[in-house]
């Protein structure tokens, strides 16, 4: 007989929870191969190892555990597989985008920091350090202003 794995320990190798791998077993992604009727331990199997690692990889991926449970249950054609994919790149593509700008951003109040000459941070007056905050941080003052201006008339 193949060996088996107590649950804490197949939670530990692939660092996810004993907590997780109930909730694995409660949606029925993965379900121990033999559970102690006397202390409740759940062993899992060599091949469920493996369907484990393919979990925590989709999942790492950011596949919800509804869609993870029908691809692993066979529940879907390899087109809707495919499909899956291609959304999931196309999101992920998107918050790299939006990480970019993010960046970008930081780097553009870098440069406006580095070409403010006066008193330094500490030594302003509250409304000074508002007024300067405000100047390196907006990245667009018009987009700033417009929202005031829909706020004021509202």
């Amino acid at each position: 007989m193949k060996e088996l794995m107590k649950i804490s320990e197949i939670a530990e190798f692939f660092g996810v929870s004993p907590k997780a791998m109930r909730l694995y077993e409660q949606k029925g992604i993965i379900k121990p191969c033999k559970v102690d009727a006397v202390n409740g331990y759940r062993y899992y199997s060599p091949d469920q190892v493996k369907q484990l690692n393919a979990l925590v990889e989709l999942q790492d991926l950011g596949f919800s555990l509804n869609d993870i449970k029908k691809i692993m249950d066979g529940g879907i054609k390899s087109e809707k597989f495919k499909d899956f994919l291609f959304k999931k790149k196309v999101e992920w593509e998107q918050h790299l985008a939006d990480v970019q700008r993010k960046i970008e951003a930081i780097e553009n109040i870098e440069n406006r920091i580095a070409r403010k000459q006066g008193k330094e941070i500490t030594e302003m007056t509250e409304d000074e350090r508002a007024q300067f905050i405000f100047e390196v941080v907006s990245v667009e003052e018009l987009k700033a202003s417009r929202v005031l201006s829909e706020a004021i008339w509202l």
